[in-house]
């Protein structure tokens, strides 16, 4: 299946990727060091996820699930984490 975060802002497809689940296609991203500055991650089940040293900043992740996530290092400045779930995740070092 085709996923594609978009920008939450313009609309505009930041990354697409052809795999099994948007949790997949959020780490791809990442890992391929795209920033993901700005991206409608809204509601989404990014448990258990690798996702240190990304750039998340102006981003939607409201109602999102980021439980025993690995965001070390990453930049969540200006964010919205409303009713995201953060319960053991690892935040050291992030903004």
């Amino acid at each position: 299946m085709l996923f594609e975060i978009k920008n939450c802002y313009t609309g505009h497809v930041i990354f697409s990727l052809e795999t099994s689940s948007f949790k997949l296609c959020v780490e791809a991203a990442v890992k391929s060091g795209v920033s993901l500055s700005g991206s409608n991650l809204r509601g989404s089940d990014l448990s258990d996820s690798d996702l240190r040293g990304s750039n998340l900043s102006y981003s939607n992740l409201s109602g999102s699930n980021l439980s025993g996530s690995n965001l070390s290092g990453s930049d969540l400045s200006y964010s919205n984490l409303s009713g995201s779930d953060l319960r053991g995740s690892n935040l050291s070092y992030s903004n």
